[in-house]
């Protein structure tokens, strides 16, 4: 078969087909057709019939895929696009697998027509695609919500409003799970309050509470810290989670000081006369526990257990026993002794526990111990050597020493009515320096 036409570009057979290209001329690209001015290079007719020919000849002809072939693709596409619903999957990330997908479907497009002659028509596959995007943005934004009202729900009561926010704002990470974690506890207890309570109208009693509670509260989300539970008149806290602090020891130090310093003021201020002879204690203790979401099926409770919990909680008991007000174990000692001063209360072996373990009272922060607590501190650590040692006579007056610079020094009282007791009543066994309280 011969074709006879004019190809010539100055002939009348020239017409743009949907191939036809764009010339570059001089000034850049020009668009348009010849008629409007424009340089668009235009297809000799002759070549249009030559073509129709190798068509029909060689059976090339452009074929359109039959239904099921598109909503197969439309599937493919859609299961692909389910990468916008899951979780954790930023906005970003969302919008860099729909520019993927939306450029690879035209890619498929163009060669499936230029290679085989397929014309697959695009509109449906990006009809998915877009949808599934738009869709699973709005999945997202909800399922966002939804786990901000949850925190919200869960954490705002326990841990400061700052806190919370930063939950919120997605730059904290909450597992709900329990996981072992370091962390540093803290238990309060007012003294003698079942005795106040007692001569007391219930209604009262309630108000008092709220009113001590909310000092102290606030005073722990002040310091960073997340309250675990009020029970009864204690309050138990904890520092270092959820989210991680590497000096959550100090700053449970400075919540506890903190919380004796608003007492003060409280008992100052307050127009109530049984908040004026309010007195509490206060037991620190550094460790690994097992923190989180625990409970049951129908009831959970954000909340820290195991054995260094337990022992925060007998420091906290051990200040009847010391006359003392803020108790803190060696392993939260040594990570706070840089910043906060204490002094030594000797060894104790605690209910539920065999191993003796050292304890301190918290006395001020650095810098700013009272001048004479710190002769009562010095005073009072020789005692306890000699008191240690087994020499309990000579203790006794060192003892005695020490309440003449400070009459209401707590551990002073008490380490020396146990050296007047042991001098009458000599220790059976060998003595060990380790003090074993009777009860919690």
């Amino acid at each position: 078969m011969i074709l006879v036409g004019d190809t010539s570009k100055s002939g009348q057979d020239m017409v743009p087909t949907p191939f036809s290209r764009i010339e570059t001329v001089e000034g850049g690209i020009e668009a348009g057709l010849r008629s409007s001015g424009g340089s668009l290079r235009e297809t000799p007719g002759v070549e249009c019939h030559a073509n129709a020919v190798f068509s029909i000849l060689n059976d090339t002809y452009i074929r359109v895929p039959g239904d099921s072939i598109v909503a197969a693709a439309v599937l493919a596409l859609a299961f692909l696009s389910l990468a916008f619903y899951v979780q954790r999957v930023t906005f970003l990330i969302s919008l860099a697998v729909f520019a993927v997908l939306v450029c690879g479907t035209f890619a498929a497009v163009f060669f499936l027509f230029t290679d085989g002659c397929i014309w697959m028509r695009p509109t449906p596959l990006l009809c998915v695609v877009g949808a599934n995007f738009i869709s699973g943005l709005a999945y997202q934004g909800v399922v966002s919500q939804m786990k901000k009202k949850a925190i919200t729900s869960i954490f705002g009561k326990y841990v400061s409003d700052n806190l919370v926010k930063k939950m919120v704002s997605g730059n904290l990470e909450v597992d709900l799970k329990g996981r072992t974690s370091e962390v540093t506890v803290l238990f309060s207890d007012i003294r003698g309050f079942t005795k106040i309570s007692e001569r007391l109208e219930p209604e009262m009693v309630g108000t008092i509470l709220r009113i001590y509670f909310s000092r102290m509260i606030k005073t722990i989300f002040k310091n960073e810290g997340t309250l675990n539970k009020l029970m009864g008149d204690a309050i138990m806290a904890f520092f270092g989670d959820p989210e991680e602090q590497a000096d959550h020891p100090k700053k449970a130090a400075s919540a506890a000081l903190d919380m004796l310093s608003e007492l003060a003021v409280l008992k100052r201020d307050s127009d109530i006369p049984v908040l004026r002879d309010f007195a509490i204690g206060i037991g620190l203790n550094t460790g690994l526990v097992t923190v989180g979401n625990l409970g049951s099926d129908e009831f959970v409770d954000y909340t820290v257990i195991g054995d260094n919990v337990n022992l925060g909680s007998r420091l906290e008991g051990l200040n009847k026993e010391y006359g003392s007000s803020i108790l803190v174990s060696e392993f939260t000692k040594i990570r706070i002794e840089d910043a906060f001063e204490t002094r030594p209360l000797g060894r104790v072996r605690v209910v539920g526990k065999t191993k003796p373990v050292a304890i301190f009272e918290l006395l001020a922060r650095r810098g700013s111990l009272d001048p004479l607590m710190a002769q009562v501190r010095d005073s009072f650590t020789k005692g306890l050597d000699l008191w240690t040692r087994g020499k309990f006579a000579e203790a006794i007056p060192v003892f005695e020493q020490t309440l003449a610079m400070k009459p209401d020094d707590g551990p002073s009282k008490t380490f020396l009515d146990k050296s007047k007791a042991l001098v009458e009543s000599p220790p059976k066994e060998e003595w060990d320096g380790v003090f074993t309280p009777k009860g919690k």
